[in-house]
């Protein structure tokens, strides 16, 4: 890169403010900044922007974390089928890898083997 990174980044959600951060010189240190969830929910659809003043360049990656509020989340179809099946991994396991009919789900005890076959 030409110029040494000496900058200030914003971060914003819509009206809802991210964070400030100040980079001078080179560095492989990576800095974070996290924003909870409910603040972004709680916005709806917005804007992520990142605002950069001064020179040098900006190498960022945004993700997200987070957990459905059920497990059970409906089939989609993208135009391929992933599925899964269950099943004991041995004899040994028959009684402790078993398919709850009220649940509608696979119970296992802790630290039993279970078989998980994808197709």
């Amino acid at each position: 890169e030409k110029h040494e990174p000496d900058f200030e980044i914003t971060l914003w959600y819509g009206a809802l403010f991210g964070g400030k951060q100040v980079w001078k010189g080179r560095s492989t240190e990576t800095k974070q900044v996290l924003i909870p969830m409910n603040g972004v929910l709680a916005l709806g659809d917005n804007n992520f922007m990142i605002h950069k003043e001064g020179k040098g360049r900006l190498y960022y990656r945004i993700g997200m974390s987070y957990a459905p509020k059920s497990l059970r989340v409906d089939a989609a179809n993208y135009g391929f089928k992933v599925s899964r099946t269950y099943a004991p991994a041995g004899d040994d396991d028959k009684d402790n890898v078993v398919f709850d009919q009220a649940a509608g789900s696979w119970r296992a005890k802790l630290g039993e083997r279970g078989k998980v076959t994808i197709t």
